[in-house]
Order: structure tokens, then sequence, then C-alpha cells
């Protein structure tokens, strides 16, 4: 462990590359969490807009179920 902290004192410009390099991938997961999300949402959404949302049934008495042509 007192090799690998003289290493991280003579070479401090490799210990911020390494910080750099893991806010780097954390930064690009979380921003690939965040574009997943909001292409889910808006697909959505756009399925909503398109199809609507349907708020009631039609269940016939009838066991072959409501006439088409109602």
């Amino acid at each position: 462990m007192i090799r690998s902290l003289r290493a991280f004192v003579r070479h401090p410009w490799q210990v911020g590359l390494m910080v750099l390099g893991i806010a780097l991938g954390v930064a690009e997961m979380a921003g690939i969490d965040i574009a997943n999300a909001s292409v889910s949402r808006a697909f959505d959404l756009s399925i909503d807009a398109v199809v609507g949302k349907a708020t009631h049934q039609i269940i016939g008495s009838d066991p072959e179920g409501v006439p088409e042509d109602l």
C-alpha cells in the first residue's frame, strides 16, 4: 500500500487522469440512462397520441359478441 501511495505522489497527473476517466465513465452511463428513459417516455406518448387511450370497453351479452355493423 505504501508503494501505491508513493507512486501516486510521484505521478500526480496519472491520479488526475484516473479520476477524470472515472468521472467521464459515470457521466456517460448517467447520460445513456437519461437518454433511454427519455426515448421510452417519448415512445409511450407518441403511441398514446396515435392510438389514444381506451376508457371504456364494450362487451356484448351474446356469446358471439357485439355485431360489427353496430
